[in-house]
Order: structure tokens, then C-alpha cells, then sequence
């Protein structure tokens, strides 16, 4: 039988490793043209499905072919991006059928990665130079939202039933908030990019630096078959795109 103690080196351990192994799969483009195309099969002269922009964050799904020897992989790709949302792209799902030229992929932790400066269970910051970011959450407040059980045991948070984090539980925490200073200005993350993510895994966090000076946040939340990944785009000190998807099948 596990001790406290140990449960919670295990938790944390399973935490640290799901989290590493998201973000060595997830991936982003850099093409003169400013985008890739995806296609629906392994060849060039497969159909075009869709494409992927410069600050669009995907997914290299390996999980068919862990360790895959052709030129072509397959991608986990964020689509739909929300109406209602006109200041940055928030995708609302992801299309898990196409293929990229790996030659036009670049892994994430292949980008320069910002230290941390300071690291805790509720905020994580991040410092260079003239560049400090700050994650913050805080503990769920029910009082504050509107919550409801349905049918299949689950829970309905402000009348969203496809929130992220644990679905049968009553979240742990959510985002508190996330600031972003820079050569004296500051940015301060609109509620539209943090609503509906919780239990969130704060401590993980990780900031990359893009090759045209642009920035990816990745914050990750929930465990196990429930584990998930958000991604910020920053460009200009403002947030450009934000993908969040499940990264365990």
C-alpha cells in the first residue's frame, strides 16, 4: 500500500511525464509562404485538406506509429476557430485525420525555452530581460459559477458541459490570471482565453520563444485519459492563437 507521501511523489512523477511527453509532440510551422498544407495521405499528391498557419499550434499524433520511418506524419490539428471571439483564434476542435511533410515541422521544445524564476502550485513566472510572464490560478470558487449535475453523473459549469478538466468531479482550481510585461507594457489575458479550463497543472508550465520573436505558453490540466494541453501564440504582446486539446487517446 502506497504512503501519502508517496502517492503524492507518484501523482506528481505521472504529472511531470504526461506533461513531457505532450509537449515533445506538440509542434508548430515556419514556411515562407506563412502556412503548410495538410493532406489526406501519406504523398504530395494526396488531396489537401486543410492547412496550418506560422502561430498555430498542432499535434504529432504517434501513438498508431510511435516511432514512424516515412517522410510524412500524421497530425492532430486545431480547427473552428470560435465566432465569437474577434480578438485572437480560439479553436473550438480538432481534426485527428491528415498528414504533414516532416520537413515542415518544427517540435516545440525545439524552440529556446525561458526559465523559470519561480515555480509553486498556484503560479509559475517566467523572466528574460524585458520579458517577464506570470501564470497564476486559484482555487475553483462554486459560488461564482453556476453549477449543475446531468444525467451520466457529470457536471454542467455555467451551462458548458464540455469544459476542461475532470468531467465527474467539481473542478479544483481555475486561472486566476495571466500577465504578460514587456519593455514596460503590459498585457493581461482577456477572460475569453481562460474560461472553461480547469484543474490545471500550473507548475508544468513552460514558455518557448518562436523564431520570429513570437511566444508559446503551454499550461497543462487534468490526468490520466483525462489529461489536457493549452497553448497560447503571442505575437506582439497580445495573444495571436489558442489551441487546447486532449493529447491522450
Amino acid at each position: 500500500m502506497y504512503s501519502k507521501k508517496s502517492a503524492s511523489v507518484l501523482l506528481t512523477f505521472t504529472l511531470f511525464f504526461l506533461s513531457f511527453i505532450a509537449n515533445a509532440q506538440l509542434a508548430v510551422i515556419y514556411d515562407k509562404d506563412g502556412y503548410v498544407n495538410v493532406r489526406q495521405g501519406e504523398t504530395v499528391k494526396s488531396k489537401v485538406i486543410d492547412k496550418i498557419i506560422e502561430g498555430q499550434v498542432f499535434f504529432i499524433s504517434l501513438y498508431e506509429d510511435p516511432e514512424p520511418k516515412g517522410e510524412w506524419l500524421k497530425v492532430w490539428l486545431p480547427v473552428n476557430p470560435d465566432p465569437k471571439i474577434k480578438d485572437f483564434l480560439r479553436y473550438k476542435s480538432v481534426n485527428e485525420e491528415g498528414y504533414v511533410h516532416k520537413s515542415r515541422i518544427l517540435y516545440l521544445n525545439e524552440l529556446k525555452k525561458l526559465n523559470l524564476v519561480n515555480e509553486s502550485l498556484n503560479k509559475s513566472s517566467f523572466k528574460k530581460s524585458n520579458l517577464q510572464v506570470d501564470v497564476e490560478i486559484k482555487p475553483f470558487d462554486k459560488i461564482k459559477h453556476v453549477i449543475s449535475k446531468i444525467k451520466d453523473g457529470g457536471y454542467m459549469i455555467d451551462n458548458k458541459s464540455d469544459f476542461w478538466g475532470f468531467s465527474n468531479s467539481i473542478p479544483r482550481n481555475e486561472f486566476k490570471a495571466i500577465k504578460i510585461t514587456q519593455n514596460s507594457n503590459t498585457y493581461i489575458f482577456p477572460k475569453e482565453a481562460l474560461a472553461h479550463l480547469y484543474d490545471l497543472n500550473v507548475e508544468f508550465a513552460s514558455l518557448f520563444l518562436g523564431k520570429n520573436d513570437e511566444l508559446y505558453l503551454n499550461v497543462s490540466g487534468g490526468d490520466g485519459s483525462e489529461s489536457y494541453e493549452i497553448i497560447w501564440c503571442l505575437k506582439n504582446n497580445k495573444i495571436f492563437s489558442m489551441t487546447v486539446m486532449q493529447t491522450i487517446p
